[in-house]
Order: structure tokens, then C-alpha cells, then sequence
């Protein structure tokens, strides 16, 4: 274990003497010596060499071989997680990404102490753009960034509504390049994809997005769901039926037929009385799950189970059992 420590030190030492320590802001520990201790006229700044030189080396070896180590060992984290655990495909690709998740946890402190080594020794640009360990600079960074974010915020507002949907899915597009996991953005874009009926899109985005808690998407997704071609309306049933945990939460806390949910709840009522027979049924295996914990979900099809068609009837018996 000794030995470890050892190389793995000697070999920090080694690439720290790259490209990293000469950018300023991997540099902290240096730039408070200077900032705190050297003087700034002579002839005190000379006389006080014998203390700040010797000083600055140990500064510039603790930045070399700690502090901006510690500093990009997040990043360096979040790199590993990026390439191992993100985008994995687990609606369309469940067994293979399954199986490979041992081999993923394997080569994890591989990667991870590959991608360290390369941000302590290189100056590789941040995640994120900021320095953590320089806070002057990241305080106003984050600042700058938040305010930015504001404001194309609410230009994406303002262009949904004025009805320009390409002005806002482009600048969605923009903040959730500054900021991936933007839920904002994330709706807009999939209400975009909902009025140009590109369902495809839709079903490929993530279904814990809170899609429907937002009433321009509500109203937009129930108009389909009543007024679609068959096809779209068993796809929509579909992208609604992976929606259930929010959906759920939603109408939990805003009451059963309440609220944007309620024209949702409207719509399937509808759909049960199509003469497709398989959007009915697609509906009320939709209804069978929500019929868990909705009671307007149970007792429509505790209706549908006395009525006429004796095969809906026996299906919807069979989900409330």
C-alpha cells in the first residue's frame, strides 16, 4: 500500500510539471502568497525575497500536488459518470445495458484515475466553466451565468408567446447546452415536438421530465389525445403511460380533475368511447394502472365493466381485480 502511495505520488509530481500549474487559476495557494505576502514597492518587496521566495515554492508545490488535484477530482468524477452511466438506453435496450453494467463498475477506477491524472497534470478546461478553488473569480462567474440564463429564459418565453416555436426550441436549445438538466428548456422543447406531432422525439426524451405540469403542454397533449389520427393517439397513450409517476404526482397534489390534468382526464373519458377498439384498449390499460391510487380512474372502469361490449367489459373487470 506504501509502495502505491509512493508511485502514485512520484507520478503526480511527474505530470504536474505539465501545462496545468502555469494557468494562474490552478494556481491558489501561489496567488495568495503574492496577493497577501509579497510587497507590493520596493524596497520591501526585495527585502522580503528571503521569506516569500522560499514561501511561493511551497505554495506552488501544495497548488501542484493538492490543491488543484482536489480541485478537478469532481470533475474528473463527473467525466467517468458521463461516459459510463449517461444516455443508457434502458426503454429500448434493457438486458444488454443490464448485463454490461458489471463491466461499467469495473473499468470505472480505471477511467476515473486516467481522467484525473490528465485534468491534474494538463490545463484542461473546466466542466461547468468555473474554477472552484479560485472563489473571487467563481462567485461572479456563477453570477453572470445565472443572470444569462435568465434572460434567455425568458426570451424562450416571450417567443412561445408570440407562437414563433422555432425562436424557442432553438434558444431551449441554447440554455440546455449551458445547462443540460435545464427542466425549463426541457418542456419547451418537448411542447415543440408535441405541435410539430414529431411523437418520436417526444417518447425519446426522459418521462420524469414534468411534462405535465405545464398547461400550454397539457391542453396541447389532450387536444391530440381527442383529436389525433389513431395512430398518434396510441402513441400519445403510450408516452402518457410511461408519464405515470409524474402524472400521478401532479394530480395528487392538485386534486383528481383539477387543474391542466383534468382536460387529460377528459380526453381518455373520450377515448373510451371511440370505435377503435384499440384505442380503448390501450386506454384502459392506461386507466388500469392509474386506477391504483385515482378513484375517477376505478369507477370508469367499473362502468365500462357493465357495459355492452362484453369484451372491454371482461378486460376492464380483469384490471380492478
Amino acid at each position: 500500500m506504501r509502495r502505491a502511495l509512493l508511485v502514485l505520488f512520484a507520478m503526480q509530481l511527474l505530470f504536474c510539471s505539465g501545462c496545468a500549474v502555469f494557468n494562474r487559476n490552478n494556481t491558489p495557494a501561489l496567488n495568495f502568497v503574492e496577493e497577501h505576502l509579497l510587497p507590493k514597492e520596493n524596497p520591501a518587496r526585495s527585502l522580503s525575497f528571503p521569506l516569500t521566495v522560499p514561501a511561493g515554492f511551497v505554495a506552488g508545490a501544495l497548488d501542484m500536488v493538492l490543491f488543484h488535484p482536489l480541485s478537478v477530482a469532481g470533475d474528473a468524477w463527473d467525466d467517468t459518470n458521463e461516459i459510463l452511466w449517461e444516455k443508457l438506453d434502458w426503454d429500448h435496450q434493457f438486458v444488454t445495458t443490464t448485463v454490461l453494467n458489471a463491466p461499467r463498475v469495473a473499468v470505472m477506477p480505471i477511467i476515473f484515475t486516467a481522467d484525473f491524472l490528465a485534468r491534474s497534470s494538463f490545463d484542461i478546461s473546466r466542466r461547468g466553466g468555473d474554477v472552484r478553488l479560485n472563489m473571487s473569480g467563481n462567485k461572479n462567474q456563477k453570477e453572470e451565468r445565472k443572470a444569462d440564463l435568465k434572460s434567455l429564459s425568458a426570451e424562450m418565453q416571450e417567443a412561445l408567446d408570440q407562437h414563433d416555436n422555432q425562436l424557442a426550441f432553438a434558444i431551449a436549445d441554447q440554455i440546455l447546452s449551458k445547462e443540460p438538466n435545464n427542466q425549463e428548456a426541457s418542456v419547451v422543447k418537448a411542447y415543440v415536438y408535441l405541435e410539430r406531432r414529431n411523437l418520436a422525439a417526444l417518447a425519446a426524451m426522459p418521462p420524469h421530465l414534468p411534462f405535465f405540469l405545464d398547461d400550454r403542454f397539457c391542453k396541447l397533449f389532450a387536444d391530440l389525445l381527442s383529436n389525433g389520427s389513431p395512430p398518434e393517439r396510441l402513441q400519445a397513450l403510450t408516452i402518457l403511460e410511461r408519464s405515470y409517476f409524474v402524472l400521478k404526482a401532479s394530480r395528487s397534489a392538485q386534486g383528481n380533475d383539477t387543474g391542466h390534468n383534468g382536460s387529460l382526464f377528459a380526453a381518455l373519458e373520450q377515448n373510451l368511447a371511440d370505435n377503435d377498439r384499440a384505442i380503448r384498449m390501450k386506454t384502459m390499460q392506461l386507466l388500469g394502472k392509474y386506477q391504483r391510487t385515482d378513484r375517477a380512474s376505478r369507477a370508469l372502469l367499473a362502468k365500462l365493466a357493465k357495459g355492452d361490449d362484453p369484451v372491454l367489459a371482461a378486460v376492464a373487470a380483469g384490471l380492478l381485480r
